[in-house]
């Protein structure tokens, strides 16, 4: 018992943490496509201003600079993209292994339950459990297609 108290406890915990990480997430999914709108905005600028330095810049050495110095703001705008998109991703598998932790968690649960209703049933009870198991059809969902079908049970 002690221990599936203890296992529903951290099965609590998970879902709180994995209840933050989905927050997180949304936070930074809404941040992402801000972020992409702004990225695609600064580079229309960009491309903008580049047409207005060839048409009014008229020293060579000038524009070339300008053309850098244009070129230089946006592979900064572009690094600041893929460090987000990073971080969105590190969200995101962070809530991934938070769920796998969850399920794993469910599955040690449902496994200490049973080897318990296992300690209290007798060797006696068991095998009658399994004989009833084995006799009863399987559900219909889950008959292989060579199986025939027995109809609805509400039609007999």
């Amino acid at each position: 018992q002690d221990g599936v108290a203890s296992a529903e406890s951290t099965l609590r915990s998970l879902k709180e943490k994995l209840g933050s990480a989905d927050a997180a997430l949304q936070t930074h999914q809404s941040k992402k496509k801000e972020l992409e709108l702004r990225f695609a905005d600064s580079m229309r600028q960009a491309h903008h201003i580049q047409k207005e330095i060839n048409a009014k810049v008229q020293s060579p050495e000038l524009r070339t600079a300008l053309q850098t110095l244009l070129k230089n703001h946006a592979v900064e705008i572009e690094k600041l993209e893929l460090e987000h998109r990073r971080k969105a991703d590190q969200a995101l598998l962070k809530q991934k292994n938070m769920e796998i932790e969850k399920l794993q968690a469910q599955l040690g649960i449902r496994d200490r339950m049973l080897a318990e209703h296992r300690e209290l049933l007798t060797d006696g009870q068991l095998s009658a459990l399994a004989k009833q198991v084995s006799q009863r059809p399987s559900p219909s969902h889950l008959r292989s297609p060579s199986e025939p079908s027995q109809g609805s049970p509400l039609r007999r």
